[in-house]
């Protein structure tokens, strides 16, 4: 992890860290209409199990002084996204959402049965987001870095 070439100084020192479970991460983005699906359950509409996962969020919201209002993303002008942006990446939102909407996801597909005992749903951590963004799947032995990427839109951040 890190970068000891990096310009940035929150990139040094560069470090060994090895993930020690497995992970995948989505192939997609999560869309305004999945997550509008999330911001009903929290107002009380949806199915049972959806409702349900969410009104178990809310214990935890209430613990962290959040409220579900606090989850709506800001780019949506009222209740809902904008007509004909369904299926666009839902944006505007805080960590604390996203990881509030990957939490309620967890439950709710346990609820459901659709994720076994062992599996979960939830954000990547700092470590795994890095080794997705900028190593192919498989390394080529030897040199830790062997294989690294480079930023796609170059060193300079606007």
């Amino acid at each position: 992890m890190g970068d000891d070439n990096g310009e940035w100084d929150a990139e040094k020192p560069q470090f060994d860290y090895r993930i020690r479970r497995p992970y995948a991460l989505a192939r997609f983005p999560v869309t305004n209409r999945q997550y509008l699906l999330f911001v009903e359950a929290l107002a009380g509409r949806g199915t049972p199990e959806a409702v349900a996962a969410a009104n178990r969020l809310k214990e935890l919201m209430a613990q962290h002084g959040q409220k579900p209002d606090d989850f709506r993303p800001r780019s949506w002008s009222g209740a809902r996204y904008r007509a004909s942006e369904g299926n666009h990446p839902v944006v505007d939102v805080t960590w604390y959402a996203a990881t509030a909407f990957a939490w309620w996801v967890n439950a709710w597909l346990h609820d459901l049965g659709a994720l076994t005992e062992g599996e979960e749903v939830r954000l990547p951590t700092e470590a795994e987001w890095e080794r997705a963004a900028a190593y192919p799947p498989v390394l080529p032995g030897g040199d830790p870095r062997a294989g690294r990427r480079e930023l796609p839109v170059g060193q300079q951040l606007d």
